[in-house]
């Protein structure tokens, strides 16, 4: 939890809004929204270099990756985003990214990242590093079915940065 101190610098220091971890990406998108609407701004065309933007679609149960649909609904992508965000805030993470190329979403975070005897583990059921901090080793490999279920993947990648991506 970061104190009321550190927010205040934030803010002061230019930031729109401030939000803590874990958090809820419903939560986060719906913070966006409300900076776009007070400020009559537009979401950008691209939020860097060749990547584009993800669309969540509440009303229609739908999302979009660079405006085209995604095979799973709009709940299961919050639900598997969800869990990343909250898993790599559960293993030390400060920050993370979102960035959407093509039909692929990437998460990178700068946690400590997944040893190399880990890898092939971590989405077995059961598998977990934080089992003494209530970790059960199922949000993975739960995440993995709901994505393989629509027709997606989810695979471990090596950034070059700090902490996994998936």
């Amino acid at each position: 939890m970061v104190t009321l101190a550190a927010r205040v610098v934030g803010l002061e220091m230019g930031a729109d809004d401030y939000v803590d971890k874990p958090f809820s990406t419903r939560e986060l998108v719906a913070r966006v929204r409300t900076i776009l609407k007070r400020t009559g701004a537009q979401a950008p065309a691209s939020t860097a270099a060749g990547h584009g933007i993800i669309e969540v679609d509440q009303a229609r149960h739908i999302c979009r990756v660079n405006g085209d649909p995604v095979p799973l609904a709009a709940d299961g992508v919050r639900l598997v985003l969800d869990h990343l965000l909250s898993n790599a805030a559960g293993h030390g993470a400060t920050s993370a990214t979102i960035a959407a190329r093509g039909q692929e979403l990437m998460v990178c975070d700068n946690a400590n990242g997944v040893s190399e005897g880990n890898e092939g583990r971590i989405f077995d059921p059961f598998f977990t590093t934080r089992r003494d901090d209530g970790g059960t080793g199922m949000g993975l490999p739960i995440a993995r079915r709901m994505l393989e279920a629509s027709g997606a993947t989810i695979s471990l990648v090596r950034p070059p940065q700090k902490g996994p991506a998936l």
